[in-house]
């Protein structure tokens, strides 16, 4: 009997802890994930590419830093590729460089949202009234080009559909 007591509040304490443990693994990856992106955005800005941003076929990656983010990390083969923990399927190591906010629950969350749109700054992300996008981009890595600051900006969307807790911020002009 006091053996069936121990087994059933171990139990318990697994159910209750569980959920808590997925949450925190998940966000400590997407923690170390917003570092490497970081650090391909300043290794690319260094090479002197012009940082005015350009979506999806609307650049050459030889000359805008939005579509040399965009070429590299689609190119990215193996464990250097990005994926979305929060997204299952085939696309879930989607890039997606647009200026336009997601709406459509279709489509998964991209790995990588690039992006110049006000509304998706790390500033206002969690009090912009587009609750739907932001859960669309659970799990997603932001690489935003905030014109207001003059910097490029990365962070992560939490399991909350809220902004990382920290922001990796690098200037335009070094």
């Amino acid at each position: 009997m006091e053996m069936l007591v121990i087994v059933a509040i171990v139990a318990v304490v697994a159910l209750v802890g569980m959920p808590t443990l997925r949450h925190t693994s998940v966000n400590a990856v997407l923690d170390g994930n917003m570092r490497n992106p970081a650090a391909l955005v300043e290794e690319e800005m260094l090479q002197g590419l012009d940082d005015t941003y350009h979506p999806a076929g609307d650049g050459d990656p030889e000359q805008y830093l939005s579509n040399q983010l965009e070429d590299v990390l689609g190119q990215a083969e193996g464990a250097a590729r990005y994926i979305n923990p929060r997204a299952g399927g085939p696309h879930s190591d989607a890039i997606l460089n647009s200026a336009s906010i997601l709406a459509d629950p279709s489509p998964t969350a991209p790995a990588v949202f690039i992006t110049n749109n006000p509304s998706s700054g790390y500033e206002v992300f969690d009090s912009q009234p587009y609750e739907t996008s932001r859960q669309l981009l659970i799990g997603s890595l932001v690489v935003h080009f905030n014109t207001a600051r003059r910097s490029v900006d990365v962070f992560f969307v939490s399991q909350n559909g809220l902004k990382s807790a920290q922001v990796i911020r690098l200037p335009m002009d070094i």
